[in-house]
């Protein structure tokens, strides 16, 4: 019905094969991270500037009422 793989074994790794796996690994969560980290720098610039516009605003409504 279906052939046997004669040449795997239990599923395990190798030792030499689990290092390479655990290194790519690390390697793609590095890159995961820095590429999250740009993204929040943007996010963060972003929300300063609207923050500095609503505080803008609100300093000259609250300064056109007291003249």
């Amino acid at each position: 019905m279906f052939r046997r793989h004669r040449n795997r074994k239990g599923g395990e790794m190798s030792a030499e094969a689990s290092l390479a796996r655990a290194e790519a690994d690390r390697a793609a969560q590095e890159r995961k991270r820095a590429a999250e980290q740009q993204v929040k720098a943007k996010l963060d610039r972003l929300a300063d500037a609207d923050e500095d516009e609503l505080a803008g605003l609100f300093r000259q409504a609250f300064t056109a009422g007291s003249r």
